[in-house]
């Protein structure tokens, strides 16, 4: 009887072990086909997002000032090798560090290009823009799930600003890049210390993000460095976490961070470049906020920061009220990451916010960085409402508008380019021009207010231009004049002592080449 029980025992136990193994292997293959999917869906997000920025990128002219400039920088540097202190179209210093250029003229060379087109100076822009939807979606997924990290990464890809400035070449997608991986970067060291309390050892992540935070500053200057750390430094304090902030010192990553930050401006100080650290740190940045360039109403970014991109922006100052109540974090010893993480985003919308409206100079590009940000808060904050009926359909209904919206940027972006820099016209300008001037023409520019004309013209004549002067130097110099509609009365009459070669009126205002007459008074 004794071994009948033991045979019964074993045999029940046996069938047990092999349920349990059939049930282990359906719970694995089930993670496994849930990990599949959502590595899927992500994929499909960023092909979305690349179709998004890569349809027609090339096809609206470089005609504003803002993009002209970066292209001339580029031209710079591709096309004659000036790579630590290039200059618009000859003269003008650039007007931002170098690491966008350094990275468009890197792609462009892998591309085997040797002239810079409109695809090479947009597409860095593609790639950041792309690169941030990635590794928003990858700390989302990480924190709060698959689905919430695709809807995060579904969010920026219809958000109508974040698609058309990856769409612009400018320097604002890489600075959003670079904000936003010095917040992600901070995050994960952080719950790495939490969980790991008594190791001494500087951490990798540190590393890093004293890389992300000096490559934020070689892109667009302090700010690129300040705005992040500031928010960081601000969820510390509000969490009176002192002894991360004496972790997160570390003299190794400190001293990386202040000489990556300040490498390209020590080598200009070095080389005796003072135009360049008197536009950079003078103009373009103290004079900014000060008010040097101008300046708009402390209010101003009221309206873009609702309208830039409907319905989503509706949805992200509740969001950002959301994070801000007092919840659990993982930095008092907790391993729910969630609510540090969306507290320090809400901050930094915030920090970011305040300063630039604050400062004297706006631009409703200074709020792309808040996108990432945006989306991620978005994300967390409906999936913690889909806990009701209510919720649940909000949820539902933003996952549903979303690819709505992206098809909505996929028809209009193109369409918005095309009005504002039809194709064709500078080129043609250009073309032309190149056709008047004989081989020893000494090309200046003179008068008028057309920046942006001007800037784009230089691009397509690819001749460098020496800046603006009163009197064109030599009675051979021919004059390129560039006149908004405001000047054409003021210009009405020509210039005296030169006569017409040919106007054009490619972009806002008119651009008229002038030959200085042999005879023409220098005054």
């Amino acid at each position: 009887r004794m071994m009948g029980r033991l045979r019964s025992f074993g045999t029940g136990a046996a069938a047990r072990c092999r349920n349990l193994d059939d049930r282990c292997g359906r719970m694995l293959g089930d993670d496994l086909a849930m990990s599949a999917r959502s590595l899927l869906a992500a994929l499909a997000v960023l092909a979305i997002a690349g179709t998004l920025m890569l349809h027609r990128l090339g096809d609206a002219e470089i005609c504003g000032f803002n993009e002209a400039v970066e292209a001339l920088v580029m031209q710079d540097m591709l096309e004659r090798g000036n790579l630590f202190f290039p200059r618009a179209s000859g003269n003008e210093p650039s007007y931002k560090p170098p690491m966008l250029h350094w990275v468009a003229t890197i792609m462009a060379r892998a591309l085997g290009a040797s002239e810079v087109s409109e695809l090479t100076v947009r597409l860095p822009s593609v790639v950041f823009a792309l690169a941030g939807i990635a590794i928003t979606m990858l700390f989302v997924h990480r924190q709060m799930g698959a689905h919430t990290g695709v809807l995060a990464g579904l969010i920026l890809a219809a958000a109508m600003q974040y698609i058309r400035q990856g769409r612009f070449g400018r320097v604002d997608m890489a600075l959003t890049f670079f904000e936003t991986a010095t917040l992600l970067v901070f995050l994960t060291w952080a719950a790495r210390t939490v969980r790991r309390p008594t190791d001494t050892r500087t951490d990798p992540w540190l590393w890093l993000l004293a890389f992300t935070a000096g490559a934020g500053v070689l892109t667009k200057g302090p700010v690129g460095a300040v705005l992040p750390l500031a928010a960081i430094a601000v969820t510390l304090t509000l969490d009176r976490r002192w002894d991360l902030l004496r972790k997160m010192f570390r003299w190794g990553p400190a001293l990386a961070l202040v000489a990556l930050s300040i490498s390209w401006y020590a080598i200009c100080a070095f080389a005796a470049k003072g135009d360049f650290l008197a536009l950079h740190l003078g103009t373009e940045n103290f004079g900014r906020f000060t008010g040097a360039l101008g300046r708009m109403p402390t209010l101003y970014y009221l309206n873009p920061l609702l309208m830039n991109s409907p319905p989503l922006t509706f949805l992200a100052p509740l969001a950002v009220v959301a994070a801000l109540r007092p919840r659990s974090s993982v930095l008092d010893g907790r391993p729910n990451h969630q609510d540090t993480s969306t507290r320090l985003f809400a901050i930094f919308w915030l920090v970011t916010v305040l300063f630039f409206s604050l400062a004297a100079y706006k631009r409703r590009a200074y709020l792309l960085p808040l996108w990432p940000a945006a989306a991620i808060l978005t994300a967390s904050w409906l999936r913690a409402q889909a806990q009701t009926a209510n919720g649940k359909a909000l949820r539902g209904a933003v996952t549903a508008i979303c690819p709505i919206l992206v098809v909505v940027n996929f028809v209009v972006a193109p369409l918005i380019e095309g009005r504002e820099c039809p194709a064709g016209n500078f080129r043609l300008a250009a073309r032309s021009i190149r056709a008047l001037l004989p081989s020893s023409a000494n090309l200046v520019s003179v008068g008028g207010t057309g920046g942006g004309d001007l800037a784009a013209m230089r691009f397509y004549l690819r001749h460098p231009l020496p800046a603006r002067s009163a009197t064109p130097p030599g009675s051979s110099s021919h004059v390129l004049l560039v006149v908004q509609r405001e000047d054409r009365t003021r210009y009405a009459a020509g210039l005296p002592g030169h006569k017409p070669l040919g106007t054009f009126r490619p972009g806002r205002g008119t651009i008229t080449l002038y030959q200085r007459l042999p005879d023409a008074d220098s005054s």
